[in-house]
Protein backbone atom coordinates (compact mmCIF):
# COMPACT_ATOMS: atom_id res chain seq x y z
CA UNK A 1 0.00 0.00 0.00
CA UNK A 2 1.43 3.22 -0.97
CA UNK A 3 1.96 6.49 1.28
CA UNK A 4 -0.63 9.27 0.76
CA UNK A 5 0.81 12.17 0.09
CA UNK A 6 -0.61 15.55 1.50
CA UNK A 7 -0.35 19.21 0.02
CA UNK A 8 0.10 22.21 1.62
CA UNK A 9 -3.04 25.02 1.51
CA UNK A 10 0.11 26.86 0.00
CA UNK A 11 0.87 24.54 -2.59
CA UNK A 12 -2.62 23.52 -3.82
CA UNK A 13 -3.39 27.61 -3.66
CA UNK A 14 -0.25 27.92 -5.87
CA UNK A 15 -0.96 25.47 -8.49
CA UNK A 16 -4.41 26.25 -8.84
CA UNK A 17 -3.30 29.91 -9.35
CA UNK A 18 -0.82 28.87 -12.15
CA UNK A 19 -4.05 27.04 -13.71
CA UNK A 20 -5.74 30.41 -13.80
CA UNK A 21 -2.71 32.58 -14.56
CA UNK A 22 -1.90 30.02 -18.12
CA UNK A 23 -5.33 29.29 -19.16
CA UNK A 24 -5.96 31.23 -22.25
CA UNK A 25 -9.79 31.63 -21.74
CA UNK A 26 -9.04 33.66 -18.32
CA UNK A 27 -6.02 35.83 -18.94
CA UNK A 28 -8.14 37.90 -21.39
CA UNK A 29 -11.98 37.75 -20.41
CA UNK A 30 -14.74 40.47 -20.53
CA UNK A 31 -17.63 40.64 -18.02
CA UNK A 32 -20.74 42.35 -18.00
CA UNK A 33 -22.94 42.61 -14.62
CA UNK A 34 -23.70 45.03 -11.80
CA UNK A 35 -21.65 46.91 -9.24
CA UNK A 36 -22.18 45.84 -5.36
CA UNK A 37 -20.27 46.69 -2.11
CA UNK A 38 -18.33 49.32 -4.13
CA UNK A 39 -15.19 50.71 -2.15
CA UNK A 40 -12.25 52.84 -2.60
CA UNK A 41 -9.26 53.15 -0.70
CA UNK A 42 -6.95 56.30 -0.06
CA UNK A 43 -4.62 55.26 -2.50
CA UNK A 44 -7.22 55.04 -5.66
CA UNK A 45 -7.49 51.54 -5.24
CA UNK A 46 -11.25 50.49 -6.36
CA UNK A 47 -12.81 47.09 -5.26
CA UNK A 48 -16.04 45.83 -6.03
CA UNK A 49 -18.45 42.75 -6.92
CA UNK A 50 -19.57 42.27 -9.89
CA UNK A 51 -23.05 40.43 -9.74
CA UNK A 52 -25.61 38.98 -11.84
CA UNK A 53 -29.14 37.53 -10.62
CA UNK A 54 -27.60 34.08 -9.48
CA UNK A 55 -24.16 34.61 -8.82
CA UNK A 56 -20.92 37.26 -7.91
CA UNK A 57 -17.48 37.72 -8.47
CA UNK A 58 -14.82 39.80 -6.56
CA UNK A 59 -12.96 42.60 -8.54
CA UNK A 60 -10.31 45.07 -8.49
CA UNK A 61 -9.20 47.64 -10.47
CA UNK A 62 -5.53 49.11 -9.46
CA UNK A 63 -5.21 51.97 -11.80
CA UNK A 64 -6.81 55.39 -10.25
CA UNK A 65 -7.21 57.25 -13.94
CA UNK A 66 -10.54 56.23 -14.32
CA UNK A 67 -13.22 58.13 -16.78
CA UNK A 68 -16.76 56.99 -15.05
CA UNK A 69 -18.01 57.65 -11.56
CA UNK A 70 -18.53 54.22 -10.36
CA UNK A 71 -21.19 53.64 -7.02
CA UNK A 72 -23.63 50.58 -6.11
CA UNK A 73 -26.17 49.53 -8.67
CA UNK A 74 -24.79 50.74 -11.94
CA UNK A 75 -23.92 48.16 -14.89
CA UNK A 76 -20.64 47.65 -15.87
CA UNK A 77 -19.11 46.26 -18.67
CA UNK A 78 -15.68 45.30 -17.69
CA UNK A 79 -12.16 43.67 -18.78
CA UNK A 80 -9.75 42.01 -17.53
CA UNK A 81 -7.97 38.94 -16.07
CA UNK A 82 -8.83 36.44 -13.57
CA UNK A 83 -6.35 35.36 -10.88
CA UNK A 84 -6.41 33.89 -7.39
CA UNK A 85 -5.49 35.66 -4.75
CA UNK A 86 -2.73 34.01 -2.65
CA UNK A 87 -3.36 34.98 0.79
CA UNK A 88 -7.48 33.92 0.77
CA UNK A 89 -7.49 31.24 -1.76
CA UNK A 90 -10.23 33.57 -3.38
CA UNK A 91 -10.29 34.20 -7.18
CA UNK A 92 -11.08 37.69 -8.60
CA UNK A 93 -10.87 39.88 -11.51
CA UNK A 94 -8.15 41.77 -12.07
CA UNK A 95 -9.71 44.78 -13.91
CA UNK A 96 -7.77 46.32 -16.74
CA UNK A 97 -11.11 48.11 -18.47
CA UNK A 98 -14.05 49.69 -17.04
CA UNK A 99 -17.27 51.24 -19.57
CA UNK A 100 -21.14 51.86 -18.08
CA UNK A 101 -24.02 49.24 -19.22
CA UNK A 102 -26.77 51.33 -17.47
CA UNK A 103 -28.44 51.22 -14.24
CA UNK A 104 -29.26 48.19 -12.21
CA UNK A 105 -32.50 47.34 -11.38
CA UNK A 106 -32.40 47.57 -7.65
CA UNK A 107 -30.91 51.01 -7.75
CA UNK A 108 -33.87 51.82 -9.80
CA UNK A 109 -36.32 50.60 -7.19
CA UNK A 110 -34.54 52.55 -4.99
CA UNK A 111 -34.67 55.63 -6.51
CA UNK A 112 -38.59 55.02 -7.55
CA UNK A 113 -39.13 54.57 -3.83
CA UNK A 114 -37.43 57.60 -2.33
CA UNK A 115 -39.58 59.63 -5.06
CA UNK A 116 -42.75 57.95 -4.16
CA UNK A 117 -42.17 58.22 -0.29
CA UNK A 118 -40.81 61.76 -0.77
CA UNK A 119 -43.86 63.37 -2.44
CA UNK A 120 -46.02 61.63 0.28
CA UNK A 121 -44.12 63.54 2.84
CA UNK A 122 -42.45 60.73 4.64
CA UNK A 123 -39.00 62.81 5.18
CA UNK A 124 -40.29 65.85 5.56
CA UNK A 125 -38.32 67.68 8.29
CA UNK A 126 -41.54 68.93 10.08
CA UNK A 127 -42.92 65.82 11.33
CA UNK A 128 -39.71 64.35 12.43
CA UNK A 129 -39.97 63.52 16.20
CA UNK A 130 -37.34 64.73 18.76
CA UNK A 131 -35.10 62.20 20.18
CA UNK A 132 -35.36 62.20 24.10
CA UNK A 133 -32.62 63.75 25.75
CA UNK A 134 -32.56 61.45 28.64
CA UNK A 135 -33.93 58.30 28.07
CA UNK A 136 -34.61 55.22 30.84
CA UNK A 137 -34.79 52.99 28.28
CA UNK A 138 -33.28 52.57 24.28
CA UNK A 139 -35.12 49.81 22.35
CA UNK A 140 -32.18 48.54 19.46
CA UNK A 141 -34.21 46.34 17.07
CA UNK A 142 -31.21 44.35 15.34
CA UNK A 143 -29.49 40.77 15.36
CA UNK A 144 -29.43 39.16 18.79
CA UNK A 145 -25.70 38.23 17.58
CA UNK A 146 -22.46 40.03 16.16
CA UNK A 147 -20.98 43.34 17.02
CA UNK A 148 -23.54 45.44 16.35
CA UNK A 149 -25.74 44.92 19.61
CA UNK A 150 -22.22 44.36 21.34
CA UNK A 151 -20.88 48.09 19.89
CA UNK A 152 -24.32 49.65 20.94
CA UNK A 153 -24.32 48.22 24.68
CA UNK A 154 -20.48 49.78 25.32
CA UNK A 155 -21.59 52.87 24.01
CA UNK A 156 -24.50 53.37 26.30
CA UNK A 157 -22.59 51.62 28.86
CA UNK A 158 -19.83 53.72 28.37
CA UNK A 159 -21.70 57.46 27.98
CA UNK A 160 -24.57 56.98 30.25
CA UNK A 161 -25.13 54.24 32.45
CA UNK A 162 -28.39 55.36 33.58
CA UNK A 163 -30.08 53.42 30.67
CA UNK A 164 -31.29 50.23 29.93
CA UNK A 165 -30.99 48.65 26.26
CA UNK A 166 -34.37 46.64 25.19
CA UNK A 167 -33.36 44.67 22.59
CA UNK A 168 -35.87 43.52 19.89
CA UNK A 169 -33.87 40.55 17.75
CA UNK A 170 -34.29 40.67 14.41
CA UNK A 171 -32.98 39.36 10.95
CA UNK A 172 -31.63 42.33 9.21
CA UNK A 173 -30.88 40.36 5.88
CA UNK A 174 -32.53 38.03 4.13
CA UNK A 175 -36.23 37.48 2.66
CA UNK A 176 -37.71 37.85 6.03
CA UNK A 177 -35.58 40.87 7.30
CA UNK A 178 -38.45 43.22 6.74
CA UNK A 179 -41.31 41.52 8.04
CA UNK A 180 -39.03 41.01 10.80
CA UNK A 181 -38.30 44.59 11.11
CA UNK A 182 -41.80 45.65 10.68
CA UNK A 183 -43.15 43.34 13.49
CA UNK A 184 -40.47 44.68 16.05
CA UNK A 185 -41.37 48.24 15.32
CA UNK A 186 -45.10 47.71 15.97
CA UNK A 187 -44.37 45.11 18.93
CA UNK A 188 -42.05 48.06 20.62
CA UNK A 189 -44.81 51.00 19.71
CA UNK A 190 -47.48 48.33 21.41
CA UNK A 191 -45.20 47.49 24.34
CA UNK A 192 -44.09 51.64 24.87
CA UNK A 193 -41.61 50.55 27.59
CA UNK A 194 -39.14 52.44 25.61
CA UNK A 195 -38.33 56.06 24.99
CA UNK A 196 -36.97 55.68 21.67
CA UNK A 197 -36.03 53.18 19.26
CA UNK A 198 -32.57 52.53 16.96
CA UNK A 199 -32.97 49.83 13.93
CA UNK A 200 -29.41 48.99 13.30
CA UNK A 201 -27.07 46.49 11.12
CA UNK A 202 -23.49 46.35 9.53
CA UNK A 203 -22.19 47.86 6.64
CA UNK A 204 -22.93 45.23 3.23
CA UNK A 205 -23.87 45.65 -0.63
CA UNK A 206 -27.11 47.10 -1.89
CA UNK A 207 -28.61 43.56 -1.86
CA UNK A 208 -27.74 42.84 1.90
CA UNK A 209 -29.62 45.91 2.87
CA UNK A 210 -32.18 45.91 0.64
CA UNK A 211 -34.50 45.37 3.86
CA UNK A 212 -34.45 48.63 4.97
CA UNK A 213 -35.40 49.89 1.30
CA UNK A 214 -38.84 48.02 1.25
CA UNK A 215 -41.97 50.14 1.20
CA UNK A 216 -43.43 47.93 4.07
CA UNK A 217 -40.27 48.97 6.42
CA UNK A 218 -40.51 52.74 5.83
CA UNK A 219 -44.58 52.95 6.28
CA UNK A 220 -43.85 50.63 9.61
CA UNK A 221 -40.88 54.06 10.74
CA UNK A 222 -43.25 56.61 9.48
CA UNK A 223 -46.28 55.27 11.38
CA UNK A 224 -43.98 54.59 14.80
CA UNK A 225 -45.32 56.49 17.72
CA UNK A 226 -41.85 56.03 18.83
CA UNK A 227 -38.96 58.16 17.54
CA UNK A 228 -36.84 56.31 15.58
CA UNK A 229 -32.92 56.64 15.01
CA UNK A 230 -31.78 54.59 11.20
CA UNK A 231 -28.25 53.31 11.95
CA UNK A 232 -28.26 50.98 9.09
CA UNK A 233 -25.04 50.34 7.05
CA UNK A 234 -21.69 52.02 6.97
CA UNK A 235 -21.41 56.06 6.50
CA UNK A 236 -21.77 55.97 2.95
CA UNK A 237 -24.41 53.25 2.44
CA UNK A 238 -28.08 54.99 2.68
CA UNK A 239 -31.47 53.63 2.86
CA UNK A 240 -35.36 54.26 2.82
CA UNK A 241 -35.31 53.89 6.33
CA UNK A 242 -32.22 56.56 6.90
CA UNK A 243 -34.84 58.90 5.00
CA UNK A 244 -37.81 58.08 6.82
CA UNK A 245 -36.55 57.59 10.29
CA UNK A 246 -36.45 60.56 12.84
CA UNK A 247 -32.48 60.94 12.97
CA UNK A 248 -30.35 58.94 10.78
CA UNK A 249 -27.00 57.97 12.37
CA UNK A 250 -23.93 57.06 10.21
CA UNK A 251 -22.80 53.43 12.28
CA UNK A 252 -24.72 51.82 15.14
CA UNK A 253 -22.09 52.90 17.29
CA UNK A 254 -22.64 56.79 16.62
CA UNK A 255 -26.38 55.82 16.95
CA UNK A 256 -26.05 54.93 20.77
CA UNK A 257 -23.98 58.90 20.98
CA UNK A 258 -27.03 60.07 19.55
CA UNK A 259 -29.67 58.11 21.75
CA UNK A 260 -27.74 58.55 25.05
CA UNK A 261 -26.28 62.39 27.02
CA UNK A 262 -22.64 62.18 28.25
CA UNK A 263 -22.68 61.41 31.57
CA UNK A 264 -19.68 64.07 32.25
CA UNK A 265 -20.98 66.69 30.03
CA UNK A 266 -24.49 66.32 32.43
CA UNK A 267 -22.33 66.28 35.48
CA UNK A 268 -20.61 69.72 34.51
CA UNK A 269 -23.99 70.96 33.36
CA UNK A 270 -25.71 70.46 36.45
CA UNK A 271 -22.78 71.75 38.43
CA UNK A 272 -23.01 75.19 36.53
CA UNK A 273 -26.26 75.39 37.11
CA UNK A 274 -26.28 75.05 40.72
CA UNK A 275 -23.09 77.32 40.59
CA UNK A 276 -25.30 80.22 38.96
CA UNK A 277 -28.61 78.78 40.91
CA UNK A 278 -26.39 79.78 44.09
CA UNK A 279 -25.07 82.88 42.95
CA UNK A 280 -29.00 84.45 41.74
CA UNK A 281 -29.96 83.21 45.34
CA UNK A 282 -27.47 84.82 46.72
CA UNK A 283 -27.77 88.23 45.17
CA UNK A 284 -31.44 87.88 45.62
CA UNK A 285 -31.01 87.64 49.45
CA UNK A 286 -28.91 90.45 49.81
CA UNK A 287 -31.20 92.55 47.46
CA UNK A 288 -34.14 91.86 49.75
CA UNK A 289 -31.71 92.35 53.18
CA UNK A 290 -31.23 95.61 51.68
CA UNK A 291 -34.65 96.31 50.81
CA UNK A 292 -36.19 95.23 54.31
CA UNK A 293 -33.02 97.34 56.10
CA UNK A 294 -34.26 100.46 54.09
CA UNK A 295 -37.92 99.66 55.36
CA UNK A 296 -36.31 99.24 58.48
CA UNK A 297 -35.13 102.92 58.42
CA UNK A 298 -38.20 104.52 56.86
CA UNK A 299 -40.35 102.81 58.86
CA UNK A 300 -38.15 103.77 62.01
CA UNK A 301 -38.55 107.76 60.89
CA UNK A 302 -42.23 107.58 60.48
CA UNK A 303 -43.54 105.36 62.60
CA UNK A 304 -46.14 106.33 65.58
CA UNK A 305 -44.08 106.35 68.58
CA UNK A 306 -41.49 108.49 66.62
CA UNK A 307 -43.82 111.25 66.08
CA UNK A 308 -45.15 111.22 69.21
CA UNK A 309 -41.93 111.57 70.97
CA UNK A 310 -41.62 114.14 68.36
CA UNK A 311 -44.71 116.20 69.36
CA UNK A 312 -43.66 115.33 73.48
CA UNK A 313 -40.67 117.09 73.06
CA UNK A 314 -42.18 119.95 71.08
CA UNK A 315 -43.96 120.38 73.98
CA UNK A 316 -41.56 120.36 76.62
CA UNK A 317 -39.57 122.94 74.52
CA UNK A 318 -42.22 125.71 74.23
CA UNK A 319 -43.28 125.81 77.90
CA UNK A 320 -39.58 126.11 78.73
CA UNK A 321 -39.61 128.81 76.27
CA UNK A 322 -42.95 130.08 77.74
CA UNK A 323 -41.80 129.91 81.49
CA UNK A 324 -38.43 131.15 80.56
CA UNK A 325 -40.01 134.24 78.25
CA UNK A 326 -42.55 134.67 81.89
CA UNK A 327 -39.55 135.01 84.17
CA UNK A 328 -37.78 137.48 81.63
CA UNK A 329 -41.15 139.52 81.68
CA UNK A 330 -41.83 139.46 85.29
CA UNK A 331 -37.72 140.22 85.85
CA UNK A 332 -38.09 143.25 82.88
CA UNK A 333 -41.55 144.44 84.88
CA UNK A 334 -39.90 144.61 88.38
CA UNK A 335 -36.89 146.42 87.17
CA UNK A 336 -39.41 148.93 85.44
CA UNK A 337 -41.24 149.15 89.36
CA UNK A 338 -38.08 149.68 90.64
CA UNK A 339 -36.90 152.27 88.40
CA UNK A 340 -40.50 154.19 88.55
CA UNK A 341 -40.11 153.71 92.45
CA UNK A 342 -37.71 155.37 92.30
CA UNK A 343 -38.94 157.97 89.62
CA UNK A 344 -41.92 158.93 91.96
CA UNK A 345 -39.66 159.23 95.27
CA UNK A 346 -37.75 161.53 93.87
CA UNK A 347 -41.25 163.31 92.23
CA UNK A 348 -43.03 162.22 95.77
CA UNK A 349 -46.47 161.65 93.94
CA UNK A 350 -47.93 158.97 96.78
CA UNK A 351 -50.76 158.82 95.26
CA UNK A 352 -49.59 158.32 92.12
CA UNK A 353 -47.00 155.63 93.23
CA UNK A 354 -49.91 153.48 95.11
CA UNK A 355 -51.98 153.43 91.84
CA UNK A 356 -49.01 152.48 89.73
CA UNK A 357 -47.82 149.56 92.05
CA UNK A 358 -51.79 147.98 91.83
CA UNK A 359 -51.63 148.52 88.23
CA UNK A 360 -48.32 146.74 88.21
CA UNK A 361 -49.58 143.46 90.10
CA UNK A 362 -52.96 143.65 88.08
CA UNK A 363 -51.04 143.36 85.24
CA UNK A 364 -48.67 140.27 86.84
CA UNK A 365 -52.06 138.87 87.95
CA UNK A 366 -53.23 138.60 84.00
CA UNK A 367 -50.20 138.06 82.53
CA UNK A 368 -49.85 134.83 85.14
CA UNK A 369 -53.54 133.94 83.99
CA UNK A 370 -53.14 133.91 80.49
CA UNK A 371 -50.08 131.96 80.93
CA UNK A 372 -51.89 129.02 82.51
CA UNK A 373 -55.03 129.56 80.16
CA UNK A 374 -51.92 129.22 77.05
CA UNK A 375 -50.45 126.20 78.96
CA UNK A 376 -53.58 124.26 79.53
CA UNK A 377 -54.42 125.03 75.63
CA UNK A 378 -51.63 124.08 74.97
CA UNK A 379 -51.11 121.10 76.73
CA UNK A 380 -55.24 120.23 75.87
CA UNK A 381 -54.26 119.73 72.45
CA UNK A 382 -50.76 117.76 73.24
CA UNK A 383 -53.47 115.40 74.98
CA UNK A 384 -55.83 115.06 71.87
CA UNK A 385 -53.07 114.55 69.52
CA UNK A 386 -51.40 111.77 71.46
CA UNK A 387 -54.54 110.12 71.48
CA UNK A 388 -55.27 110.30 67.77
CA UNK A 389 -51.70 109.39 67.34
CA UNK A 390 -52.39 105.74 69.13
CA UNK A 391 -55.54 105.19 67.82
CA UNK A 392 -53.37 105.12 64.55
CA UNK A 393 -50.94 103.37 66.03
CA UNK A 394 -50.93 99.29 64.40
CA UNK A 395 -49.62 98.37 67.94
CA UNK A 396 -52.30 100.24 69.93
CA UNK A 397 -55.17 98.35 67.16
CA UNK A 398 -53.62 94.47 67.68
CA UNK A 399 -53.07 95.42 71.45
CA UNK A 400 -56.97 95.11 70.88
CA UNK A 401 -57.15 91.71 69.79
CA UNK A 402 -56.88 92.59 65.80
CA UNK A 403 -53.87 91.19 63.65
CA UNK A 404 -52.43 92.05 60.18
CA UNK A 405 -52.75 89.04 57.78
CA UNK A 406 -50.32 89.34 54.24
CA UNK A 407 -49.83 86.98 51.75
CA UNK A 408 -46.25 87.42 49.15
CA UNK A 409 -45.63 90.91 51.85
CA UNK A 410 -49.10 92.45 50.80
CA UNK A 411 -51.83 93.47 53.40
CA UNK A 412 -55.05 90.96 52.98
CA UNK A 413 -58.19 93.47 52.91
CA UNK A 414 -60.92 91.49 51.56
CA UNK A 415 -61.86 87.50 50.79
CA UNK A 416 -61.18 88.27 47.05
CA UNK A 417 -57.45 88.80 47.84
CA UNK A 418 -56.58 85.37 48.96
CA UNK A 419 -57.63 81.56 47.68
CA UNK A 420 -58.19 78.31 49.48
CA UNK A 421 -54.07 76.50 49.89
CA UNK A 422 -52.74 80.23 50.51
CA UNK A 423 -50.35 80.63 52.34
CA UNK A 424 -50.51 83.77 54.65
CA UNK A 425 -48.33 85.41 57.23
CA UNK A 426 -50.50 86.52 60.45
CA UNK A 427 -48.83 89.38 62.73
CA UNK A 428 -50.52 90.35 66.25
CA UNK A 429 -49.35 92.31 69.08
CA UNK A 430 -46.85 90.04 70.03
CA UNK A 431 -45.41 87.97 67.49
CA UNK A 432 -46.35 86.22 64.55
CA UNK A 433 -47.51 82.92 62.70
CA UNK A 434 -48.18 81.17 58.95
CA UNK A 435 -51.27 79.83 58.34
CA UNK A 436 -52.69 78.24 55.10
CA UNK A 437 -56.43 79.02 53.95
CA UNK A 438 -58.83 76.14 54.15
CA UNK A 439 -61.76 78.00 53.07
CA UNK A 440 -62.89 81.72 51.83
CA UNK A 441 -66.42 83.07 52.66
CA UNK A 442 -67.20 86.61 49.97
Amino acid sequence: MSETRYLSVTAVTRYLKHKFDTDPHLTKIYVKGEISNYKKTARGYIYFTLKDDKTQISCVYFDNKLDIKLKDGMKVLVGGRITIYEATGSYQIYLEEISEDGIGELYLAFQALKEKLDKKGYFALERKRAIPKIPQKIGVITSNTGAVIEDILNTVNRRYKGAEIILYSAAVQGPSAKFEVVKRIEQANQEKIVDCLIIARGGGSLEDLWAFNEEIVAEAVYNSELPIISAVGHETDFTICDFVSDLRAPTPTAAAELATPNAEELYNMIASYQKNSRFLLVGKFNATRMRILTADEILAKHSPVKILENFRQRLINLELGLKSNINNLLTFNKQKLLLAENRFRLLNPENKLENFRLRLNNSNVDLKRNYLTVFENKKEKLIFLVKNLESLNPLFILEKGFSIVEKNNVIIRTSDDIQISDTVNVKLFKGEFIAKVIDVKN
